[in-house]
């Protein structure tokens, strides 16, 4: 007879919660940004820096050298789409986590998704890049 501890079965829940989150998130995972970003257009004519798009996934979001550690928190069904809040360690500054929301708008006939950093910054509306 197994005996189960409950400090393991807390991790275990918390493990398979995170796991059905995670599968809610699909829509909002890929590479998001204006036609020129995911083009990877000049940024400066007659430059070399790329516009990057923001790409997306179950564990890091990254945005040309910035990637950021996420720590989702429970994806909400919206009347326009799917909202998603996260914490995000990003680079250097890993120790400090920022708070991320996400922000899938599907009433349109492309979806288009909005990154709120810390409530004072927002990336997009962006559309999702085509596949490469």
């Amino acid at each position: 007879m197994s005996v189960v501890k409950p400090g393991m079965a807390l991790v275990a829940w918390l493990w398979l919660a995170g796991q059905l989150g995670a599968d809610a998130l699909d829509p909002i995972f890929g590479r998001w940004g204006s036609p020129a970003q995911c083009a990877g257009a000049i940024l400066v004519p007659g430059g070399s820096k790329r516009a990057e798009p923001i790409a997306i996934s179950r564990d890091w979001l990254r945005q040309g050298a910035i990637w950021c550690r996420l720590i989702w928190f429970e994806p909400q069904q919206r009347e326009s789409g799917l909202y998603a809040g996260a914490r995000a360690g990003c680079g250097e500054d890993a120790a400090r986590f920022y708070w991320l929301g996400l922000s899938l708008d599907q009433t349109p006939e492309e979806p288009m998704l909005t990154v709120i950093w810390d409530e004072s910054l927002a990336n997009g509306p962006m559309a999702r890049c085509p596949a490469e």
